[in-house]
C-alpha cells in the first residue's frame, strides 16, 4: 500500500497492490472516512480517501471490498506531515537523502543496509524523529542513530515505552548545522515488507501511544465497569473506591505508587486484571494486597508475558488496601494503566483463529471456536451471532459439556449482496448461569500480524464477512 499514511486536511490517493484487485469496488475504514474507487487492475486499485478533518494523528486499519470478498485488515495511519518520496540509493552517508522538515517519508529497508537521511537544524531546536513500523504490521524492528557531521553518534534509540518496538526520541541540538539520521533493522533484515514510515519534525503535543481512530460503531460498551479515576497524591494516604470498578491511573514520574483502599467481605473472590499494553502503554504493574494492618494478603507473579492479573478469596470482612505500582519503577505521561476489579465468576473464554470469511449468497462458512474454561465450568455453552442481522442460520447453537474446541457451520442467506462486508460478533452464554462472553478474534490478528503483540483492542471480537459473486456456472 502507498503511501502508509491519510491526511486529513486534503484527500488522498492511496494505492493497493495484490492479487484479484479488477474486482474491488470500495475500502472499508475503521475511521470516519469519504472513500471513492479511483481506478482498479488486476494487481492494484486506486481509492481516494478523505477522514473526517476532526481528527488528530493516529492509526487505522482498512479492509478492500469487492465482488469477490473482503481482505485481510491491513494498517494505516492517519497524518497531515507532508510526504516526500523515498530515494533507493541512500544507503551511505554521502548519499543520504536530504529532508526538508517537518516531513514524512514511506519507505523500506533493504537487507544489511542502513538508510541515511540528512537535514538542517539551528541550535536549541528541537527535534522528533518517529519511525512508524511494526505500529502498522511491518516487518521492520527499527533501530535510529542521530550522527553528527564528523558521523559521531549523538543519539542512540531503538524501543521506545509507548511505540512498542518502533523508534521515537526528541533531540533539542546544542549548535545549529547538518546533521544524518541512520535507520536500520536490529536484525539487518529487509525486503518490501520491511516497511516504515519515517516522521520527522515538531511532533512533541502528540501524545503516546498513537491512538487507534475507530468510528463510533467499534468501540467497547458492552460490560462496562464504573470507572474511577486516580486522584493524586495517593502514593501514602489510599484513595477509596467502591468495587467493582475500572481504575484509571498513571505513574506521572519515577518510582511512584499508588494505593487504593476498598471494602471486602467474607468469602468474597475477587479478580484484579491490569490493562496495560493492550492499551499502548509500556506499563508492567505490580500488585500487593495488604489488609488493614499492611500485612500482605497477596502478591501477583511478574513472571509470563501476560498482562498482571490477581485472584484472592478474603477470609474475613473488612477495610482492604491494593498496592499498584509499576514493576521497573519507571514513569512519565505514558505509563498509563487501567485496572479492572470485578467478582470472580466461573465460565469461560472463547477464541477464534481465523477472523475473515468469504462466502456466496446462499453459502456456507465454518466458525471453528475454542473455548477454555475456567473455575470448573464444564456446562453447555450456547452461541449466537450478534450484528450479522436476519437470515443466518447455525448447525448447531450449543459447545457441550464435553467438547473442547467446536465447528459450527454457518448458512448466509439467499439475499445478502456481493460486494458487501457485514461485521458481526460470536457471544457464548453459559447455560443456566447469568455469564456471557465475545468470542476474541486476537488470536487471528496476532497470526496475521506477529509483530504485533497487542492488536488494537477495538478490532478484537469483530468477525468479517465479505459477500462473493457467485461462481459462473
Amino acid at each position: 500500500m502507498t503511501p502508509l499514511a491519510v491526511s486529513t486536511d486534503k484527500a488522498t490517493e492511496l494505492t493497493v497492490l495484490g492479487s484479484e484487485l479488477d474486482l474491488a469496488a470500495t475500502l472499508w475504514t475503521s475511521f470516519e472516512a469519504k472513500v471513492e474507487r479511483r481506478a482498479t487492475s488486476r494487481e492494484r486499485a486506486t481509492f481516494v480517501i478523505q477522514p473526517d478533518s476532526k481528527m488528530k494523528a493516529g492509526l487505522g486499519a482498512i479492509r478492500v471490498i469487492g465482488t469477490n470478498g473482503v481482505s485481510k485488515l491491513a494498517w494505516v495511519m492517519i497524518d497531515d506531515i507532508p510526504n516526500l518520496p523515498a530515494s533507493s540509493t541512500n544507503g551511505s552517508p554521502a548519499d543520504a537523502q536530504l529532508l526538508k522538515l517537518p516531513c514524512a517519508i514511506d519507505g523500506h529497508c533493504e537487507e544489511k543496509a542502513p538508510r541515511y537521511f540528512k537535514f538542517s537544524a539551528s541550535k536549541g531546536q528541537p527535534i522528533t524523529f518517529d519511525i512508524v513500523a511494526q505500529r502498522i504490521g511491518s516487518a521492520l524492528d527499527p533501530v535510529v542513530r542521530l550522527l553528527a557531521a564528523n558521523q559521531r553518534e549523538l543519539a542512540y534509540c531503538e524501543d521506545t515505552p509507548g511505540a512498542g518496538s518502533d523508534s521515537r526520541f526528541t533531540y533539542t541540538f546544542k549548535a545549529g548545522g547538518e546533521y544524518w539520521l541512520e535507520l536500520r533493522d536490529t536484525r539487518y533484515g529487509g525486503g518490501s515488507d520491511y516497511q516504515y514510515r519515517l516522521r520527522v519534525g515538531d511532533l512533541q503535543s502528540e501524545t503516546l501511544p498513537l491512538p487507534f481512530l475507530a468510528r463510533p460503531g467499534l468501540q467497547k460498551t458492552e460490560d462496562a465497569l464504573p470507572v474511577t479515576v486516580e486522584v493524586e497524591p495517593n502514593d501514602k494516604a489510599a484513595q477509596h473506591v467502591a468495587v467493582p470498578t475500572e481504575i484509571r491511573g498513571r505513574f506521572a514520574k519515577p518510582r511512584d505508587r499508588d494505593l487504593y483502599q476498598f471494602e471486602a467481605k467474607k468469602g468474597d473472590r475477587l479478580i484484579f486484571q491490569s490493562r496495560t499494553r493492550s492499551l499502548g502503554s509500556p506499563c508492567d504493574l505490580y500488585l500487593k494486597l495488604q489488609g488493614a494492618d499492611g500485612k500482605t494478603i497477596a502478591e501477583s507473579n511478574l513472571s509470563g508475558s501476560d498482562e498482571t492479573s490477581l485472584t484472592n478469596t478474603f477470609k474475613q470482612s473488612g477495610a482492604c488496601q491494593l498496592l499498584v505500582e509499576e514493576a521497573t519503577q519507571q514513569g512519565g505521561p505514558e505509563f498509563f494503566y487501567q485496572l479492572e476489579i470485578d467478582r470472580f465468576q466461573a465460565g469461560f473464554e472463547l477464541s477464534l483463529d481465523t477472523d475473515t470469511f468469504n462466502v456466496s449468497p446462499g453459502g456456507t462458512f465454518e466458525l471453528k471456536l475454542l473455548p477454555n474454561r475456567q473455575a470448573g465450568y464444564d456446562g453447555p455453552i450456547r452461541i449466537a451471532l450478534e450484528g450479522a442481522g436476519q437470515g443466518f442460520t447455525l448447525s448447531t447453537n450449543v459447545i457441550t459439556s464435553t467438547t473442547n474446541a467446536t465447528t459450527i457451520k454457518v448458512s448466509v442467506p439467499e439475499s445478502a449482496v456481493p460486494a458487501q462486508l457485514m461485521l458481526f460478533k460470536i457471544r457464548g452464554t453459559a447455560e443456566g448461569r447469568e455469564f456471557s462472553t465475545i468470542a476474541r478474534t486476537h488470536p487471528a490478528l496476532r497470526k496475521q500480524y506477529p509483530l504485533q503483540l497487542w492488536p488494537p483492542r477495538e478490532l478484537d471480537g469483530w468477525v468479517a464477512l465479505g459477500i462473493r459473486k457467485p461462481a459462473e456456472k
